[in-house]
Parts: structure tokens; sequence; C-alpha cells
């Protein structure tokens, strides 16, 4: 059966046994070979027509959603995104429509059971239509949540012998990374780095995406941050991610830290921030791939 409306195709995960959805459409592909590699993925997947109606969707995204699959047919595909999210989901790929740019989302995908996990959506334009991937980062986007929630770091803690340190931490080159290798294997490389920190990180630490290319860590009971410093960034390195337009040959971290004792000092989150920020541009300035500590008292 022929789609000549089809307008999109969205997918919760952007490759197949490492192959992206872009490399297994052939240069010349038509509607029928769009939909074959759509219900071929064992990830959840759809297309859409102009008219916005979801035209097919896959087993995995039922379940995902927690719907039979000819319940979902039956929506339109912003009816797939969470409400709070619709009208910049339309916006984007209105104002994207025109020369069919890429464009990317950060939002919640509905299901049954009203979670709703937050997504990378990534809209690529393909010919006269949109290939959409979309990549998981619901655990740091609560962690972001958790970070952006806190007035202070350190209120209610009187004791000062207690250290912290707050981290800012930075991929290398990154935006020269997503020009070469595409937005997709950058959601993927942003995954796999923030799984890398996690691990190096003590179970008390918090780790949180801060934005964009940029992670947090905020540690408690740290008197000299160099050790967990240098197993950051040893973690990343270890991952080999490949980046030819780094000078090392793959991926790497630069992070700019600040200790202060808790307290009555009662720092702000802003202004650690701002200090955690300041170590990481002398970090940058010094040729990356390294860190920088400062001590703060006053």
């Amino acid at each position: 059966m022929d789609h000549p409306d089809i307008i999109g195709i969205a997918s919760l995960k952007p490759e197949t046994e490492g192959i992206s959805m872009e490399q297994m459409l052939p240069a010349d592909h038509n509607d029928l070979q769009i939909a074959s590699v759509v219900n071929a993925l064992r990830t959840p997947a759809c297309y859409f027509n102009r008219d916005g109606q979801v035209v097919s969707i896959n087993d995995a995204w039922a379940i995902y959603a927690g719907l039979p699959i000819d319940a979902i047919g039956q929506l339109q595909w912003v009816e797939l995104i969470h409400a709070e999210h619709r009208y910049d989901a339309i916006l984007r790929l209105r104002g994207a429509c025109a020369d069919l740019r890429h464009e990317t989302l950060e939002c919640r995908l509905v299901n049954c059971r009203g979670d709703g996990r937050w997504f990378i959506v990534n809209f690529h334009g393909i010919g006269t239509g949109w290939l959409c991937t979309c990549t998981d980062i619901h655990c740091l986007k609560s962690r972001e949540r958790e970070l952006k929630s806190q007035e202070r770091i350190c209120i209610g803690n009187r004791d000062r012998s207690t250290r912290f340190c707050v981290v800012l931490i930075d991929i290398d080159h990154f935006k020269i990374y997503n020009d070469m290798y595409g937005h997709s294997e950058g959601d993927r490389a942003l995954c796999l780095v923030a799984m890398a920190l996690k691990k190096a990180c003590r179970q008390s630490d918090v780790v949180a995406r801060y934005g964009g290319e940029e992670f947090m860590i905020i540690g408690r009971h740290v008197t000299n941050p160099s050790p967990l410093l240098e197993n950051v960034g040893l973690a990343v390195r270890q991952l080999r991610i490949p980046h030819s337009g780094s000078p090392v040959g793959y991926i790497t971290i630069s992070c700019g830290c600040v200790v202060f004792a808790a307290g009555e000092n009662d720092f702000s989150a802003s202004w650690l921030i701002k200090q955690s920020d300041e170590a990481l541009y002398e970090v940058k300035s010094e040729g990356r791939d390294r860190y920088v500590v400062r001590n703060i008292d006053r």
C-alpha cells in the first residue's frame, strides 16, 4: 500500500544494531521503503501524513504507550507528545518546514501509565517529509530538575567541617562532533558520557546533565577533588568514542571545580556555578582534556 501523503517518521531510538535510520534509507527512497524501514525496527517507530494522522505504528511503540496499535492509529502525531510540549513541537516543525532544516526538541512522550518519559527528539528533513529520532534522557532530566530546584546547595547544613565540591563538565569540541557525525550520534555520545560519569562517581554524588553538552557533579565530604576528577576524565577517555575533530582522536572532557565549606557561608547555587564555569573557562583556555580546581573560603 502506497502512502503519498507521508510527512514524517518518528522513532524512540535512532539506531538498530548500530545502523542509523538515515543510513538504512537509500538516497532515492520512496514512501514504501520508508514504511518498510520503520516496520522493521525493533524499537518504537511510526510515521504520519501531512494532516498529522498516524498512518502506521509498530508493536514496540504500542508497548511503550501501553495502548493497542489500532487505538494509536486513530491519533494525531501531536497526541503522542505530552500536552505541555505539544505547542512547542508544532511550532518547531512548522518553522522548519520551509527548508527542511534540522530541529531538536526535548519533550515527554505520552503513555497510559502517565509517567511520560523524557526524550531528545530530532527532526530530520528527508526529501518531502520528516525523519524523527528520539533518545531516552529521562534519568538525566530527572537529575537536572533536581539540581535546578535547589535554591541553596548547603542550606540547613551548619557543620563547617563538611566540604562540598561543584564540578561543571563540558564535552570537548562537541559542536564539531555534531557537525561531523550528526545529531543522532551526538545524542548517543551524550548518553554514553553520562553513564560513564555516573559509574566513576560515588553513590552519594549527584550527577546530572546541566544543559547542551554540559554536566554537573555535586559531591559532599570532598577535601581533595583530584581523585574524582581524574576518575571521570579517565572514564570518558576509556569509552574511546571516535572524534576525528579532536586532537586526540576521541571524545574527552574538561572540568571546572570549586571546593568550599558548608555552614555559615551558605553559598548560593548560582554563585557557585558561576565560579565553576570560570574554572572551566580557564581549562579551555589552557587546551582542554584536563581540570582546574578552585578552593573557596570567604
